[in-house]
C-alpha cells in the first residue's frame, strides 16, 4: 500500500511511497496538474470545434453562460501550472545546493524554450523555412511554454536570494505589474510593430526581428513573478498535511474575497473594467468574471 505525507501527516522530506521510491513527489501536487490538464483540453476541443468564434467572444454581450465559463476556468491552467513548477523547484531546496538547483532550473528551463521555438512554433505553422504570407519569415510563437522556461532561467538566479526573499519578489510583480498598464499598450492586444520588443514584458507584442517574426504571447513578466511566488510558497507544502491544508484553505478563501473586493472596487489590477450591463444580472456578473488574460491581471 502506497504511503505518502498527505496520509501521515509527516512533512514531504520524510515521507516514503511503497510504488514510487522518490519520497520528494507530493500526490496532490501531481493530481492538480493532472486536473489542469483535462480542464486545458477542454479550452483546445472547444477552439477546434469553433475555430472561427471571434477571439474575443467573451466580450460578446450576447455569448451564452456555458460557453463563456468553457473559456473562463481556463485562467486557471497557466497560473497553475507556473506556480507549482515554483513548488516544485522549490522543494527541491531540500535535496539540491543552490549551484545545483541553479544548473537543473537554467538547462530545464532553456530546453523548455526551445521546444517553444523549434517544435510547438513549427507544429502550428508547419513553415520552418519561413511563411510566404509573412514576407518569408519564420513564425516563432512564444506561448505557455516559453512563460515557464524563461521564468526558470530567471528563478535559477533568483532562488540563490532564498525562498522568503523570492516569495516577496514575486508578491511585488504580481501585485504591481498591472501599475504598467497605463504606461505600456493595452495588454489585451497585441502592440504595433513601432514599440521596442521589451514592451514585450508586460504586453502582447508581434515583431519582426531578422529573418523571424516574433510573436510574444505571453508576456514574461507576470510569469516570472507567478513562478517566484511558487518557489517562496513551497515551505508551505513541508508541513504536516493537517496544518498544509489548514493554510491553504486560508489562504484560497482570503484570495477570493480580495478578488471579489478588488473586482468591485474596480479601480486596479485589471484593465478590463466592468459596468452594469441593461440585460441584467446575469450579464453584469459575467462581464464583472471577465478579467484579463494576456498578461494575467492582478484579478
Amino acid at each position: 500500500m502506497a504511503v505518502s505525507a498527505e496520509s501521515m501527516n509527516v512533512p514531504i522530506a520524510q515521507a516514503s511511497t511503497g510504488t514510487d521510491q522518490r519520497a520528494y513527489r507530493l500526490a496532490s501536487i501531481d493530481m492538480l496538474r493532472g486536473i489542469v490538464i483535462v480542464v486545458m483540453v477542454l479550452d483546445h476541443v472547444r477552439d477546434y470545434f469553433l475555430a472561427d468564434l471571434n477571439p474575443n467572444f467573451m466580450d460578446d454581450p450576447q455569448i451564452s453562460p456555458v460557453l463563456f465559463f468553457t473559456r473562463w476556468i481556463t485562467h486557471f491552467c497557466a497560473p497553475v501550472f507556473v506556480f507549482l513548477s515554483g513548488t516544485s523547484a522549490g522543494l527541491m531546496v531540500l535535496r539540491k545546493t543552490p549551484a545545483e538547483l541553479g544548473r537543473f532550473l537554467a538547462t530545464r528551463g532553456l530546453w523548455l524554450i526551445l521546444v517553444e521555438w523549434f517544435v510547438i512554433s513549427n507544429g502550428f505553422t508547419l513553415a520552418p523555412l519561413g511563411s510566404p504570407g509573412f514576407a518569408g519569415k519564420t513564425i516563432v510563437i512564444l506561448q505557455v511554454i516559453w512563460a515557464i522556461g524563461a521564468s526558470m532561467v530567471v528563478l535559477a538566479a533568483c532562488q540563490f536570494l532564498g525562498r522568503k526573499v523570492c516569495l516577496v519578489l514575486g508578491a511585488l510583480i504580481v501585485f504591481g505589474h498591472n501599475a504598467l498598464d497605463a504606461v505600456w499598450p493595452t495588454p489585451d492586444s497585441f502592440s504595433p510593430a513601432s514599440v521596442p520588443v521589451w514592451v514585450a514584458l508586460h504586453a502582447r507584442v508581434r515583431e519582426p526581428i531578422g529573418p523571424l517574426y516574433m510573436v510574444f504571447s505571453y508576456p514574461l513578466l507576470p510569469w516570472i513573478g507567478v513562478m517566484l511566488c511558487g518557489f517562496g510558497a513551497s515551505t508551505l507544502f513541508e508541513l504536516p498535511a493537517r496544518l498544509r491544508q489548514r493554510a491553504l484553505k486560508a489562504a484560497g478563501i482570503a484570495m477570493i474575497l480580495a478578488f471579489v473586493v478588488l473586482r468591485a472596487l474596480d479601480v486596479y489590477g485589471d484593465p478590463n473594467h466592468w459596468q452594469t450591463q441593461p440585460d441584467g444580472a446575469l450579464r453584469t456578473f459575467l462581464d464583472f468574471m471577465n478579467v484579463t488574460k494576456y498578461p494575467p491581471s492582478l484579478a
